[in-house]
C-alpha cells in the first residue's frame, strides 16, 4: 500500500490491530533508527579484509513498514513487538502463503535509491585494495548489489500489479493517471491499472450522472476488476 504523505506508515499500529482480527500470528518487521553494515565488520588484519563489492556497505533507510499475517483466524491475545529483522512465520498445519503488506511513502522511492547509490560509492571508496573495482569488470554487479538493498530482506519486492484509485474529489476534467513518487525502481515491470473513476466535488452542476460527488475507498467489484484485466494481460517482461 502507497501513499504520498505516509499517513499509512505512521498508522501501521491501528491497521496491525484492526487486521489482527481477522488473520492469525499478526507480525511486524520496522526499521531501526541505527543503520548498521550488511555483513560484520572485517578483522584489522588485512589478510582477512574482504574484497566483495557488497562488504561494508551502510544499509540505508528504506522506509518501508512490512507486516505479515499467517491466516485467517481468531483474533490473537497478544501482538509481536517491533523488530529489525523480519521474523518467519512458523506454519505447522498448513501451506497456505502469509499475507504480506507492504506500506510505502514517497520517501520509500527516490530518496532511498540516492541514499543507497551513495552507500554503494562510500563502499567503493573505503577500499584498501588498488586492484580494478568489481563494477568495472562487471557492471552487472552494480545492479544486481543496488536490488538487494531495495528489494532485500528489510525492502519490498516489485509489485505485478498496480491499482491507482483516487479517494479525493477530482475536477470536471479528467486528470491523467499520476503516481506521486511511487518508489519508480520497484515498478520496472509493474501492471498499472486505472479505473478512471470519476468524481467532482460541484456534484450539483452534473445531476443524474452515476458515482458523481465525492470518491470513496475502492470497492470490492472494482478491485475484481482489475484483477480480471490483469489475468488477461500479456506479460512480455520489457522484451
Amino acid at each position: 500500500m502507497y501513499d504520498y504523505d505516509g499517513t499509512l506508515s505512521s498508522s501501521a499500529s491501528s491497521i496491525r490491530e484492526r487486521l489482527s482480527g481477522h488473520f492469525d500470528f499478526p507480525d511486524i518487521a520496522v526499521e531501526s533508527d541505527i543503520e548498521f553494515p550488511l555483513t560484520p565488520p572485517s578483522s584489522d588484519d588485512s589478510d582477512s579484509r574482504s574484497n566483495s563489492p557488497d562488504a561494508n556497505i551502510i544499509r540505508p533507510r528504506l522506509n518501508v513498514m512490512t507486516l505479515e499475517f499467517a491466516g485467517i483466524g481468531k483474533k490473537k491475545s497478544h501482538v509481536g513487538r517491533p523488530a529489525v529483522k523480519r521474523r518467519r512465520l512458523t506454519r505447522s498445519n498448513s501451506d497456505t502463503k502469509p499475507l504480506t503488506l507492504h506500506i510505502v511513502s514517497r520517501q520509500s522511492g527516490k530518496p532511498t535509491i540516492s541514499r543507497a547509490a551513495s552507500a554503494i560509492l562510500h563502499s567503493q571508496r573505503r577500499r584498501v585494495s588498488p586492484q580494478l573495482s568489481t563494477y568495472d569488470e562487471n557492471p552487472g554487479a552494480m545492479q544486481q548489489l543496488l536490488v538487494s538493498l531495495l528489494e532485500g530482506d528489510d525492502g519490498f519486492p516489485s509489485p505485478d500489479l498496480a491499482i491507482v484509485h483516487y479517494i479525493t474529489p477530482g475536477r470536471l476534467h479528467l486528470f491523467p493517471m499520476e503516481l506521486h513518487g511511487f518508489p519508480p525502481w520497484q515498478m520496472r515491470l509493474t501492471e498499472f491499472y486505472f479505473d478512471g473513476h470519476f468524481c467532482t466535488d460541484v456534484a450539483h452542476l452534473l445531476p443524474g450522472i452515476p458515482g458523481n460527488g465525492p470518491c470513496s475507498p475502492l470497492e470490492e467489484i472494482e478491485f475484481r476488476r482489475a484483477l480480471d484485466k490483469f489475468a488477461s494481460a500479456e506479460m512480455r517482461l520489457g522484451k
